[in-house]
C-alpha cells in the first residue's frame, strides 16, 4: 500500500509557496505551475483521447500508448535535453547586479488581507473522501455493477457477426457513468455480476468519424473481469489507516489529526501568500526597478531547473519531454519565460535591496521557521526539496514580508464559506 503524502512542499512548488520570493514571481509561478500540471493532464487526456478514437468503443490498448510514449523519449531533441540537464545539474547563481533600482516605499502601507481559513472536521472528511480513498476502493465480488463502480472488462465488438478493426480490448478499466465509451455501452453494463458475460447492444452515432463505423448498430461480448467500487467513510477503520500509512497511524483520530493539522498549515501559508503577493505589489507600485539581463536568466534557469524536477518526482517525466511534446525548441521554450522572469528579476531586485538596508539576513533561525510555516518535516527536509539558490531567495523573501507587514497597517479580514471550502 501506498504511505499517505506529507503535507510537505514539493520543490516544484517551493517559490510559490511563499508567492512574496522572486524564485516565483507570484502569479508567474501559480501560472506556469498550473501549465506544468496542464501539460501532464493534458498529456494523460490525449492519451485517453487517442485510445477512444483507436477502438469503437473509444479505448486504445495501453501497450500501443506505451510504445507510443518510448518512441516519443528515443527522438528527444539532444540540444533540449543537454541545456536542461546542465541547468537542473547546478544550482542557479544570484549574479553580483540585479539591475537598477530606485527603492519606493515599503513602510507605513494601507493593506488589506484575509485570515485564513480555519479547517474543519467536515474539510478532513472531505479531504479523505476526495484525495484518499479514490485510490482505495472496495472491489466487489458478489453484487451488482452500478454507477460509478468501475469494472474492468474484456470486450469484442462486432457488426452483423464479422468483428472490426479496434472494438477489442482486454483488461479495460471503466468507470461506469463515465460517458467515455459510445452512448447506451456504459448504461447496459449496470447489474452485471463479477465473472459474467453481458452482451452489450449500441448504434454507433452518425458523426462518430468512421465512415465504416458511422450509424451502424454494433454486439459487444463483455467479460467482467472485476468490479471496484468507491471506498466510503463508513468503511474506514483504525486497521485500514494503518495499512495505507505503513503504519505511521494507526488509528481514525490519529490520522485526521495529522490531515487537519497539514490543511491549516496549507491555508495559513496561502494566506500569507496572498498578503505577501499584496505587499511587494504595493512596492513595485513606488519603485523604479530596470533588472539586468543577468538577473533575467538567473530567474530563466531557476524555472527550468524548478519545472524539471517537479514534473519528474509528480509524473514521471522531463521537461525536455513536455516541451517536445508541445512542438517547441529549447530556445522557444526558453523565451516564452521572459516576460515572467523580468518580473521575477524585478521582485528580486526588491527583496534584496530592502534585505540591504534593513539589515535582513538568512539565518538558521529563518530558515528553520520557514520550513514549520510551509508544511516541512524539518530543515533537512526543505534543503533536500531544492537548491541552495533558490532556498535562499525564499527563505529572505519570506523575512522581508514579514518585516514590511509588521511595519504596515494590515486591515484582515474574514474567510468566505467558498475559501473554506476549498480545501
Amino acid at each position: 500500500m501506498m504511505k499517505i503524502r506529507k503535507f510537505m512542499i514539493p520543490a516544484a512548488a517551493l517559490a510559490a509557496a511563499c508567492m512574496f520570493s522572486a524564485c516565483s514571481g507570484s502569479q508567474t509561478a501559480e501560472t506556469t505551475a498550473a501549465a506544468t500540471e496542464s501539460a501532464a493532464e493534458t498529456s494523460a487526456a490525449e492519451s485517453t483521447e487517442a485510445a477512444a478514437e483507436t477502438t469503437a468503443a473509444e479505448g486504445e490498448s495501453t501497450e500501443a500508448g506505451t510504445e507510443e510514449s518510448s518512441a516519443t523519449a528515443q527522438t528527444l531533441d539532444t540540444d533540449t535535453l543537454e541545456a536542461i540537464s546542465a541547468i537542473s545539474a547546478i544550482a542557479p547563481v544570484k549574479p553580483e547586479s540585479l539591475g537598477e533600482i530606485k527603492l519606493g516605499t515599503y513602510t507605513g502601507l494601507d493593506l488589506t488581507a484575509t485570515k485564513a481559513a480555519v479547517v474543519t472536521d467536515e474539510d478532513v472528511d472531505n479531504y479523505i473522501e476526495t484525495n484518499i480513498l479514490p485510490s482505495y476502493p472496495v472491489e466487489i465480488t458478489d453484487g451488482e455493477v452500478q454507477e460509478g463502480d468501475t469494472a474492468t472488462i474484456n470486450f469484442v465488438g462486432s457488426i452483423d457477426g464479422v468483428e472490426f478493426e479496434g472494438g477489442s480490448g482486454t483488461d479495460y478499466p471503466l468507470v461506469i457513468g463515465s460517458g467515455t465509451f459510445i452512448p447506451g455501452f456504459e448504461e447496459q453494463l449496470i447489474g452485471g455480476h463479477y465473472g459474467e458475460t453481458i452482451n452489450v447492444n449500441v448504434t454507433f452515432p452518425e458523426d462518430y468519424g468512421k465512415e465504416e463505423l458511422n450509424g451502424k448498430d454494433a454486439l459487444f461480448v463483455c467479460d467482467i473481469n472485476k468490479i471496484e467500487r468507491p471506498r466510503t467513510m463508513a468503511q474506514i477503520d483504525d486497521e485500514f489507516v494503518e495499512e495505507i500509512t505503513n503504519g505511521d497511524y494507526n488509528t481514525i483520530d490519529g490520522l485526521k489529526d495529522y490531515l487537519k493539522k497539514g490543511l491549516q498549515t496549507m491555508n495559513d501559508s496561502s494566506a500569507k501568500e496572498e498578503l505577501a503577493d499584496a505587499i511587494l505589489s504595493k512596492i513595485l507600485e513606488t519603485s523604479e526597478v530596470e533588472p539586468s539581463q543577468e538577473a533575467i536568466d538567473w530567474q530563466k534557469d531557476i524555472y527550468i531547473q524548478t519545472y524539471d524536477k517537479a514534473l519528474s518526482r509528480a509524473y514521471g517525466m522531463s521537461l525536455a519531454s513536455m516541451i517536445q511534446m508541445y512542438g517547441q525548441t529549447y530556445n522557444e521554450f526558453r523565451d516564452s519565460l521572459t516576460e515572467g522572469a523580468t518580473d521575477a528579476a524585478k521582485r528580486a531586485a526588491v527583496i534584496y535591496a530592502i534585505a540591504e538596508k534593513e539589515g535582513i539576513t538568512v539565518t538558521d533561525e529563518a530558515t528553520a521557521k520557514y520550513a514549520e510555516e510551509f508544511g516541512y518535516e524539518n530543515v533537512e527536509a526543505l534543503a533536500e526539496a531544492t537548491s541552495e539558490g533558490e532556498l535562499e531567495l525564499a527563505v529572505l523573501s519570506n523575512e522581508v514580508a514579514d518585516f514590511v507587514a509588521q511595519n504596515s497597517n494590515v486591515t484582515y479580514t474574514e474567510a468566505t464559506e467558498t475559501e473554506s471550502a476549498q480545501n
